[in-house]
């Protein structure tokens, strides 16, 4: 299984998260603006649905590894993105995880709980 990593260590932007480490992959923004501040990936402009930048890994199972800050904003983790009405995302939302999926647009919740 391939790894790939960013940690986000290149000069701020307020327009783009550029591409991770390694292997060299380009972010995109699905839905918002997205930039870097101080080795932080950030949301410039929300998307009034949800604001979602990806990276391709072209894989259908993986492991997924981040440091997330939700101290200040609440904070995701999305997985098999198809579009911004079909993927899988991992909420952190005020110290609370939820699991859910959003098929056709409609979101399911398939799991919660207390981090």
């Amino acid at each position: 299984m391939a790894t790939i990593v960013d940690t986000f260590t290149r000069a701020n932007s307020t327009s783009t998260l550029g591409s991770t480490e390694s292997p060299i992959v380009a972010w995109t923004a699905d839905a918002g603006t997205w930039g870097i501040t101080s080795n932080q990936a950030y949301v410039v402009t929300a998307s009034g649905s949800g604001s979602v930048a990806t990276i391709p890994v072209g894989h259908a199972n993986m492991d997924v590894s981040a440091v997330i800050d939700g101290t200040s904003n609440d904070a995701a983790l999305v997985a098999s993105f198809v579009d911004t009405s079909n993927y899988y995302r991992a909420d952190i939302i005020s110290g609370a995880i939820n699991v859910k999926r959003v098929q056709g647009g409609t979101e399911n919740s398939l799991a919660s709980g207390v981090g």
